[in-house]
């Protein structure tokens, strides 16, 4: 449906594994977000992220063909209505993100 209608990519705001299966071989470009509550724990370890990526990147693009081109750390974290929550935890988790995608070729 999505392609029918011209949709070449889409934005998934948490990989949720029911939407990557169904996106399997479809031919679209797929981001996949991290919620912000999500960016404490993956800025604190690097063997957190490696999880996250194994689980919800490496599974799905090498067995299943989701076309994965990108990750997004949090979701508008710094808008104003956060206060600052998320300040700290965004760049280090998306240090953490970025060694698990390197990782993991």
């Amino acid at each position: 449906m999505l392609k029918d209608n011209g949709i070449q990519k889409v934005k998934l705001f948490d990989a949720d594994p029911n939407i990557l299966n169904a996106l399997k071989k479809s031919g679209l470009q797929v981001m996949v977000g991290i919620p912000n509550d999500t960016a404490y724990t993956l800025a604190n370890s690097v063997q957190a992220a490696e999880k996250w990526v194994s689980k919800n990147v490496s599974a799905h693009v090498s067995s299943g063909g989701v076309d994965i081109r990108y990750v997004a750390v949090g979701n508008e974290p710094f808008l104003s209505t956060f206060n600052g929550t998320f300040e700290a935890t965004t760049l280090p988790a998306l240090q953490n993100i970025q060694a698990a995608l390197t990782k993991s070729g």
